[in-house]
């Protein structure tokens, strides 16, 4: 049951109660000379439905910004139709992707088609949105400079999707690539500031002697007898057509195992979409490849383009 739900239910439970006092009480309203006893239950009812309603609207106010970055937390955001909240949340997902926002017009215009207060839309439309947006600009994590000081000035955003954007840019720098996040992940609070800083050297020494720090080269060499039986084809997941690529059949097939990744990584599979022999890869499917770290020439059998 929704929190408004249960509040209409409690609001709906005070009334109950304030009106049987005044009924226990064997008072009939109808009878002037009771007036005054059943002005006072009527009182005490107000003031009551009062108190609920100022427990509701503390419980919903901020949501914007405690909600989780996923579908379920967008929905809940967007059903409070509230262009100021749902602008908060917005911002927590771009700087979730290690981005930022650059205007605040644009922002405000694009809202109210997410928030309920014009239409919603989808947490996956959002983050497809967020990556194209010509206003939407990469976080520090994604420009610093790779060197201690580009590190420092990211270690000082204390944030860990910031940090792990710098350490895959590092490792995209020497030709690696992180074979599983999770890895990853567990050592970034040492180095983002949550449990200590390091310097850039110490990160770049860690990353370099980490197994799961894998050259792409190598993740390439994986052979068809590695891929699941039914990604297994000739032909490879994305076709080469002069300054794009297109989707070829064996690539749209293997798509459609990628179902379970991305509920365990809270992503919209709406936002890679259903792609169709042909078509070209989008910015977006290139994106959440990148920050899955999904192996695409493994779970594709040769992969897409590769992305940096």
């Amino acid at each position: 049951m929704s929190q408004r739900g249960t509040m209409s239910i409690l609001f709906l439970a005070v009334a109950a109660v304030a009106i049987s006092s005044v009924v226990a009480s064997g008072v009939s309203c109808s009878d002037g000379a009771n007036t005054d006893t059943c002005f006072n239950g009527l009182v005490l009812l107000q003031q009551r439905a009062e108190v609920v309603k100022t427990q509701q609207t503390i419980t919903s106010v901020g949501l914007g910004s405690r909600a989780p970055t996923n579908e379920a937390g967008y929905n809940a955001v967007a059903g409070m139709k509230s262009d100021e909240e749902m602008k908060t949340f917005i911002k927590r997902v771009a700087w979730s992707e290690a981005r930022q926002i650059d205007d605040a017009v644009e922002l405000s215009g694009v809202v109210p088609f997410y928030s309920g207060t014009t239409g919603t839309q989808s947490f996956g439309a959002l983050r497809e949105e967020l990556r194209t947006a010509p206003w939407v600009l990469p976080g520090e994590g994604r420009i610093a400079p790779l060197s201690d000081w580009g590190y420092q000035r990211v270690a000082l955003l204390k944030s860990t999707a910031h940090m792990m954007a710098f350490a895959r840019r590092f490792l995209d720098s020497v030709d690696k690539k992180v074979s599983n996040p999770g890895d990853l992940s567990a050592i970034i609070p040492y180095y983002d500031g949550e449990k200590s800083v390091q310097t850039f050297e110490a990160l770049s020494k860690e990353l370099l002697a980490a197994p799961w720090a894998q050259s792409r080269n190598a993740i390439s060499d994986i052979t068809a007898a590695d891929a699941p039986e039914d990604v297994v084809s000739a032909e490879p997941a994305v076709k080469s057509k002069g300054t794009s690529s297109g989707w070829t059949q064996a690539g749209v097939d293997a798509t459609k195992k990628l179902g379970a990744v991305f509920a365990s990584n809270g992503i919209d599979p709406l936002a890679f979409g259903e792609p169709s022999v042909g078509d070209a890869v989008s910015q977006a499917q290139l994106e959440i490849v990148s920050d899955l770290n999904l192996d695409f020439q493994r779970m594709l059998n040769d992969g897409v383009v590769d992305h940096k």
